[in-house]
């Protein structure tokens, strides 16, 4: 006698349970997803390389200064047209103080009657091209067009600083030339958070490797843009799967689309419990929003062709055949076709995982889990729900009906 999968649908449903169950430990034992800087905040640094260069130089020297958690990528720098990756940007969980820095430098200068400033990133280039003291790498040069008191505005910049908790290495102040056409009075300041320490190090090290390296920007996530984002990315996913039980309850009935919902709530615990397996690997980040929403596509469109083949064979053998029966053979029916196109789908997104990059392989590994528990939840776990959804339905009319 022929083994029938629907004979196993608990053993098919304890599985990915037991699965879940292990993820919500490990997360509860303080284990659990590995946050990027887009939920956690964060700063985004990027750099002109100039040319050709391994990421793996920039991993090397942020892990020997005990910078671990950064996510390093290539891009395009836009500049000559080629779109070559010539650029490096770095995603770091850095507290960075430079912007509340600047405002208070401002406002000291302002004191002492200087106004449009000009501010100047000392990168190691700077810092070699003009003969500056090489500690001044990764610090900003404020500079006025008027003559002021150099001590009293040191003064004033320290004082401020120390108010307010912000760390610094250097604060020099100074008078470049009493010449009346070409007055100068400037500012230096090297802060002592961790954004200017990774700057700092970069700069140094990257310079020696590559002579063109020069630094382009830094731009921070705080805590609120983190918290919208995690909020958007839960709305979008409720929005989702409430749009997908409206569409699929209306195109075939409640139960289907009751049965669907699930299906889909299991393929995305199954792509967090996995993401919390693989924490050490990788980052839960903006793409990983993006993964969800992709699987979610995908697998309903599973489970709309099971649906469809379970419609088609009910109204072909009536309500002569036991639910259960009827997933089995619609199923089975649909068997090959699954297994095809999951193949054809596994195949592009396994390239793409190990031919990628980090980046690539960090969106490509959500979606393998993903795909795969879609078509898990699609031909082993849609339907029997259904079957006993409607098991239950079809047993009430009967009690009513002998009423």
């Amino acid at each position: 006698m022929k083994k029938k999968f629907t004979d196993y649908t608990k053993l098919f449903m304890l599985i990915p349970a037991a699965l879940v169950l292990a993820a919500l430990i490990l997360n509860l034992a303080g284990h659990g997803l590995n946050l990027g800087i887009d939920f956690t905040g964060g700063s985004l640094l990027e750099y002109a390389v100039g040319e050709e260069f391994n990421t793996e130089d920039v991993v090397d020297i942020l892990r020997r200064h005990g910078y671990t958690d950064a996510q390093v990528a290539k891009a395009a720098s836009g500049d000559d047209g080629t779109g070559a990756m010539t650029n490096l940007q770095i995603r770091l969980s850095l507290t960075d103080l430079s912007d509340d820095m600047k405002k208070l430098v401002k406002q000291a200068a302002e004191a002492e009657g200087l106004t449009d400033e000009t501010i100047t990133n000392l990168t190691a280039a700077y810092v070699s091209e003009n003969e500056l003291d090489s500690s001044y790498s990764g610090g900003y040069l404020f500079s006025w067009k008027k003559l002021a008191d150099s001590d009293k505005l040191q003064d004033a910049v320290k004082d401020a600083l120390d108010e307010n908790r912000i760390p610094y290495t250097v604060v020099k102040a100074e008078e470049l030339d009493n010449d009346a056409e070409n007055p100068e009075t400037r500012v230096i300041v090297v802060l002592n958070d961790q954004s200017s320490a990774v700057r700092s190090v970069l700069e140094a090290e990257m310079s020696s490797r590559y002579p063109n390296f020069t630094y382009v920007s830094i731009e921070h996530a705080g805590a609120v843009s983190s918290a919208d984002l995690v909020r958007n990315a839960l709305l979008s996913l409720a929005i989702a799967l409430a749009l997908m039980l409206v569409y699929i309850g209306f195109r075939f009935d409640l139960y289907s689309g009751v049965a669907a919902l699930f299906g889909l709530v299991h393929d995305v615990l199954m792509m967090l419990a996995f993401m919390t397996f693989f924490r050490s690997l990788y980052q839960v980040s903006s793409s990983f929003i993006a993964a969800i929403l992709t699987i979610v596509g995908y697998s309903i469109n599973n489970t709309i062709i099971i649906f469809d083949r379970i419609r088609e064979t009910k109204k072909r053998v009536g309500m002569s055949v036991p639910n259960k029966e009827i997933v089995e053979n619609s199923v089975r029916a649909s068997l090959s076709r699954t297994i095809n196109t999951t193949l054809t789908t596994l195949f592009t997104l396994v390239a793409l995982y190990v031919l990628g990059v980090a980046s690539i392989r960090e969106f490509t590994f959500p979606l393998i889990v993903g795909m795969l528990a879609g078509s898990y939840s699609s031909n082993l776990l849609n339907g029997p729900v259904w079957a006993s959804l409607m098991d239950k339905a079809e047993a009430r009319e009967k009690q009513k009906a002998k009423a």
